[in-house]
């Protein structure tokens, strides 16, 4: 893979392969994923599995040394959340955070938008859904690199 700065990075078949957890619950990700093992390093968080308790599963992963990222953000932010500047979308994983990095002004972006590009989740999301997805957000780094 050649990235933008002409640099040749090489992507192993695990870290190309993304496994979707569109599935009901926590239990039967955990279960698919104990079943998968190594051989995948990166999941999707489905909607159904967030709004069925699935977000804290993103802080696991994470600790197991797996990428994950929720279909809510992954539209717009794209799957390693790099971010698309086609449809206004920044990347989360670099030094440029305008309304900054820190959990709360994250919280606010998630629950209120931000400007007319990014939709307020606060109506659609519950309090401890978008406390996890912050963490999440924030274990990207951006603004503290």
């Amino acid at each position: 893979m050649v990235q933008a700065d002409d640099t040749v990075v090489h992507v192993t078949p695990r870290e190309r392969l993304i496994v979707a957890l569109d599935l009901p619950d926590v239990r039967t990700a955990h279960a698919l994923i104990d079943k998968l093992g190594d051989a995948v390093k990166f999941y999707k968080i489905g909607y159904q599995l967030a709004y069925a308790g699935g977000l804290p599963l993103i802080g696991e992963l994470a600790k197991a040394g797996k990428k994950v990222f929720a279909d809510n953000c992954a539209v717009c932010h794209g799957p390693e959340g790099k971010g698309n500047r086609e449809v206004g979308a920044p990347n989360l994983t670099d030094k440029i955070w305008l309304y900054g990095a820190e959990k709360q002004a994250i919280i606010q972006g998630i629950q209120n938008g931000r400007g007319a590009v990014m939709p307020a989740w606060g109506g659609r999301l519950n309090e401890s859904t978008i406390k996890a997805l912050t963490v999440y957000v924030h274990t990207f780094g951006g603004g503290e690199k």
